[in-house]
């Protein structure tokens, strides 16, 4: 299996289409975890995000997760957006299922604030008991570092972008063990390469798509301990 502090974990919307990939390759490859764009916003929803979903857990991918592309409508509606869909696919039982939230600018209109992204994430842990994972980078969805830090985002994992090298981390947020296991704002996921760049490779089955280290785990059973609590 590969390795850890390699690139475990991919991440998929529809710009990949289910039909060219090939899942067991990718288990074969190392793969280990797999998180789909599940949605955009508060109703918008990925065409592709079931079908990534069957087949991934079909060929054995044992770590299975959702993200939502958050924008600047509603925040209680972005949650229910996010929610109903990964609850549609899992029979209502998200135990052990990564859910997160993709804050970043929206080159197709309004962006989320880290306020707003705020609210959606309280939405979630109000409504499943457990805060989301937050995909964002250094400087916020501005690039400015505005409204960071956040009190309540700096109680969910990190999952951080950032191709080169390891990534400055927005404030808030800290790396493993410098807060309890219990407590959020921890970097969890590097997301280091698409796989061209930072000396990207492409994923055997898959292609040339977004994969992310998992940082601060010693092995599987704590990565997998980790992603759906």
């Amino acid at each position: 299996m590969t390795s850890l502090i390699t690139c475990p974990i991919v991440d998929l919307s529809h710009h990949q289409p289910p039909d060219r990939c090939n899942w067991t390759q990718a288990r074969g490859y190392g793969i280990v975890g797999a998180i789909f764009k599940a949605g955009q916003g508060a109703s918008e929803q990925d065409p592709a995000f079931a079908d990534h979903m069957w087949n991934a857990y079909e060929a054995g991918i044992p770590l299975l997760g959702g993200y939502l592309f958050l924008d600047d409508s509603d925040p209680a509606a972005q949650a229910e957006n996010l929610l109903t869909v990964m609850d549609d696919d899992f029979s209502n039982d998200l135990t052990a299922r990564l859910i997160a939230l993709d804050l970043e600018g929206n080159p197709m209109g309004g962006s989320e604030t880290v306020a707003g992204a705020a609210e959606v994430a309280s939405e979630i842990f109000k409504a499943i008991g457990r805060w989301p994972v937050i995909y964002m980078g250094a400087f916020g969805p501005d690039g400015k570092g505005t409204g960071l830090p956040n009190a309540t985002l700096s109680k969910c994992d990190l999952w951080i972008p950032k191709y080169g090298a390891h990534p400055r981390l927005p404030k808030g947020f800290l790396p493993p063990g410098q807060t309890p296991a219990q407590h959020g704002g921890v970097e969890r996921l590097w997301q280091s390469t698409d796989g061209t760049a930072n000396h990207g490779m492409p994923v055997p089955g898959l292609g040339r798509v977004d994969q992310s280290r998992a940082v601060g785990f010693s092995s599987l059973e704590e990565l997998t301990a980790w992603w759906g609590r």
